[in-house]
């Protein structure tokens, strides 16, 4: 497992992403995760305007809630592979607020490789692996 984030990227919070109260909704914080999924695999050259064939779908997301993100926050979202399956691998996800470095909340998600052609699961591909290896060290 790695043991550090190697990657980040800022997310500018959207005065729609609020509730009522000025927290950034609950249901949001997935759509942050899925911000920073999309830069991370484009900082690796895993993807770029066309999606590849194969590719993951989601198949399980979590998160945990440890302070409310307010508008103000300089919000960063750190994102790494966290382990390796032959179809599968997940991922982990840190909100962090820059300015003080206060952990806001963290998630998981699991994704599978899938193949839309024949409508299954199939092995991560081997450019995929590789290059999540020699990023992570996992």
């Amino acid at each position: 497992m790695a043991e550090t984030f190697r990657f980040a990227t800022p997310i500018t919070i959207r005065f729609r992403d609020l509730d009522a109260f000025g927290h950034v909704n609950n249901a949001v914080y997935f759509t942050y995760m899925e911000m920073a999924r999309v830069e991370y695999f484009k900082h690796l050259g895993l993807l770029a305007d066309d999606f590849p064939s194969p590719f993951f779908i989601i198949a399980e997301a979590t998160c945990q809630f440890k302070a409310p993100i307010l508008m103000s926050a300089q919000l960063s979202i750190q994102a790494r592979v966290s382990r390796l399956g032959n179809s599968s691998f997940d991922m982990e996800y840190q909100f962090i607020d820059t300015a003080d470095g206060r952990l806001l909340a963290g998630g998981r998600t699991v994704q599978v490789m899938f193949d839309y052609a024949v409508g299954r699961a199939v092995p991560l591909p081997d450019r995929w692996r590789q290059t999540l290896v020699d990023f992570e060290a996992v």
